[in-house]
């Protein structure tokens, strides 16, 4: 994904001081940086417009040409036909774009893909190394041990009374 990344010393670049741009052809030139980042996704987009785009974003030809006097705007290489320009004091495009971002985000993935598995690993050897856990048949036949041990009179005397033999205490 692009951004548009607007330099938040714009108001003091000389592009921009007031009586250079208007503040119409200012928001023009906003909406034409997010417009150009937004196409930047799309890998036959060149990074040009045309007056047609300009009149979908409610500007006007005065507003490009004052624009371009300004040095934020530059022609194409077709004829009617600007690109807007990346400056250190205006503005710049972050991200990546088109192709560059697909390989960019399958490139996260795999390496997402390896550090989870990398991750289940280092589970799983260490659960080998615990005790190993008790199933529940395992518990019941230690709680009957535990409970014969406990109660060995009460064990005899109900054994005893199953066979019918005194009990010597």
């Amino acid at each position: 994904m692009t951004w548009t990344q607007i330099d938040d010393g714009l108001n003091f670049s000389p592009q921009t001081m007031p009586g250079t741009v208007s503040n119409a052809a200012l928001g023009l030139w906003v909406r034409l940086c997010v417009h150009t980042a937004y196409q930047l996704r799309f890998p036959a987009f060149d990074g040009a417009f045309d007056l047609t785009v300009v009149r979908s974003l409610k500007g006007n030809a005065r507003q490009v040409t004052e624009l371009e006097a300004a040095g934020m705007l530059e022609p194409a290489l077709a004829a009617g036909r600007w690109m807007v320009v990346e400056a250190d004091t205006l503005m710049k495009f972050g991200g990546t774009s088109g192709s560059e971002l697909k390989e960019k985000r399958a490139k996260a993935g795999h390496a997402g893909g390896v550090a989870s598995g990398e991750a289940r690993r280092s589970k799983r050897e260490a659960n080998r190394e615990a005790k190993p856990k008790q199933t529940m048949k395992q518990k019941t036949k230690q709680t009957m041990k535990q409970n014969r041990s406990k109660r060995p009179k009460q064990n005899e005397a109900i054994a005893s009374k199953q066979t019918k033999q005194p009990v010597l205490t």
